[in-house]
């Protein structure tokens, strides 16, 4: 017995396909909106651990923070320069590997053992810098350099984690952007010393550029090892972040400071809502 079967008309296929275009409209945004959640609980929790290895560094050291700057092995940083196999110093072009050789080497590797822990799910400067993998900083106050010329620059750092009054307000690492290939020495503010030290940055701006991956935002981690996101609050730094990263996707490497920045309407950095907070919470 034969059976006869309706194909499709021209309309009703179309409908279909609208119908489908229309619930993948709805749909998309929503599992991006979850995708973009679910890594910024990633690098939250990053930056939890990172804040949970420096204390727990500080219990075996005397108190002594971890040393916040990235350097040569020969100066126990937190995080070493990009490292080659035997150890030395690898050059520019930096090497992924070099990079994360750079983290085994550095004091806080026994204590956290996983290289993933060091990098943002949303931190795709891979794809335009060499090799760049590791989002997070440590605060230029958290025991960072205090070289000749950086500590006329940017005043003193807490050297043991007593220093640092309230914890739980006290930034302890940061997402950086920086534009040079990886995350270069500490995340900096400027503008903070104190009032009466000569010499030094005192106008107040923003030179090392921060991660706005997370909606305009970034993941930051505290002292006291808690760790929460930020929204920026002004258009003027959203363009800072926006411009450093464009520059360094034309392959500029020098870190270029929030006053310099085309466009923007805040001149004056200690009237950006965004810089009154970070003062806040960087200085101890």
């Amino acid at each position: 017995m034969k059976t006869s079967g309706r194909a499709f008309t021209l309309i009703e296929l179309l409908v279909v396909i609208a119908i489908i275009a229309l619930l993948l409209g709805i749909l998309l945004p929503s599992l991006k909106k979850i995708q973009d959640n679910a890594a910024m609980k990633v690098c939250q929790n990053n930056a939890r651990q990172i804040s949970i290895a420096a204390n727990n560094y500080t219990n075996d050291h005397d108190q002594i923070l971890p040393h916040g700057y990235t350097g040569p092995i020969s100066s126990s940083p937190w995080v070493c320069y990009p490292l080659y196999e035997d150890l030395t110093a690898e050059p520019s072009p930096y090497t992924l590997e070099g990079r994360i050789r750079g983290i085994r080497a550095g004091t806080l590797w026994p204590y956290l053992q996983n290289e993933d822990v060091y990098h943002c799910p949303k931190d795709n400067r891979q794809s335009f810098l060499q090799g760049g993998f590791r989002t997070y900083s440590f605060s230029q106050m958290v025991n960072g350099s205090t070289s000749g010329s950086d500590l006329l620059w940017y005043g003193p750092t807490a050297k043991k984690i007593s220093e640092l009054r309230q914890p739980s307000l006290r930034l302890l690492v940061v997402e950086e952007a920086d534009p040079r290939g990886f995350n270069i020495g500490t995340w900096v503010l400027l503008g903070t010393k104190p009032s009466g030290q000569p010499g030094g940055a005192t106008t107040p701006n923003f030179s090392d550029p921060l991660a706005y991956w997370h909606a305009n935002g970034c993941v930051l981690g505290f002292a006291d090892c808690h760790a929460e996101p930020y929204s920026f609050k002004e258009i003027d730094t959203i363009k800072w972040l926006k411009w450093n990263e464009q520059k360094a996707r034309e392959g500029g490497t020098a870190i270029l400071w929030y006053t310099k920045t085309p466009g923007i309407t805040i001149l004056d950095a200690s009237l950006n809502r965004d810089w009154v907070f970070f003062k806040k919470i960087y200085c101890f």
